[in-house]
């Protein structure tokens, strides 16, 4: 008697939770979509649900299909339920080992309703997957070439001067790339400048052929202050120093599709240290020749 009663209450949270279902078959059946269906079959009844034959008393109707372009399966489920589809998703496999993971997986998210790459684990990872997560991304690199005005502060000097940058740009995506190079702003009839050397990311707001983007630097940065006492003389020089900056802004880069292309670009650069009064910095805005 006691027996009995531990098999019904270990069964009783199974049965309350199992479903029927009935596998809609694919009208153009191959060897690898009938391997499919199987699999779909065995792993409803592993997991304790039922599989019966009329579609029209079961509570769920799932649909299997695979599809082979090149050497890729592309296995997808379809659940639905009085002609209403409750979910869909679909997994790629470039071996036909992996048909019984894909297919698990798939089963899975369609009892729970939860996409695929929620219900992965380390032991359901497929050969394909494992290659997207191995194989490095291709990196595209450009060179540039910038130059435009630009407005220094505390560097005693109201006087604007000219934005010279020229570096190289890594694309990692379509959307981030990693930027490094050479920047100055020399102040027009002053020894005032800055001058840095710094690397950062640039990130693009959209994937369109004119996309904006935002920067952002990291560097070391050298800065001379003007001296107005040394105007008189030939030899003009100011107090300067040396440390730690940052630069951010803003842009817009045209014609990303072709090999040789512009953006337009506005950026505050802001040292970590004092030379005179302040910390200096640099307002400017370039035209960028990238190719």
């Amino acid at each position: 008697m006691l027996k009995s009663l531990l098999i019904f209450l270990c069964v009783l949270p199974v049965a309350a939770t199992a479903d029927t279902f009935y596998i809609e078959e694919n009208s153009k059946l191959s060897a690898v979509s009938a391997t499919v269906e199987s699999l779909v079959k065995n792993e409803l009844t592993r997991k304790g649900h039922t599989i019966i034959e009329d579609k029209e008393n079961s509570q769920w109707v799932l649909t299997p299909d695979t599809i082979k372009l090149g050497k890729t399966y592309i296995v997808s489920l379809m659940k639905s339920q009085e002609g209403k589809v409750v979910y869909s998703d679909k997994l790629k496999s470039t071996n036909l080992d992996d048909l019984d993971t894909v297919t698990s997986r798939l089963v899975s998210g369609a009892l729970d309703n939860v996409a695929i790459s929620k219900n992965m684990t380390v032991d359901t990872v497929t050969d394909s997957e494992t290659k997207r997560t191995t194989v490095k991304t291709k990196v595209t690199r450009q060179t540039y070439l910038g130059f435009g005005p630009a407005k220094a502060a505390n560097l005693e000097t109201n006087n604007a001067g000219v934005m010279f940058s020229v570096g190289s740009l890594w694309g990692i995506d379509h959307q981030f790339s990693i930027r490094a190079g050479y920047s100055t702003n020399n102040v027009s009839d002053s020894p005032a400048d800055m001058t840095s050397i710094s690397i950062g990311g640039q990130y693009y707001l959209n994937l369109e052929q004119h996309s904006p983007y935002a920067v952002g630097l990291v560097g070391y940065t050298w800065a001379e202050s003007h001296d107005p006492v040394s105007d008189r003389s030939f030899f003009r020089q100011g107090e300067a120093d040396s440390g730690w900056g940052v630069e951010a802004g803003i842009g817009m880069h045209f014609y990303r599709t072709s090999t040789v292309n512009i953006a337009a670009e506005v950026t505050y650069h802001q040292a970590l240290f004092e030379v005179t009064e302040g910390a200096p910095g640099s307002l400017g805005a370039k035209l960028i020749v990238l190719w």
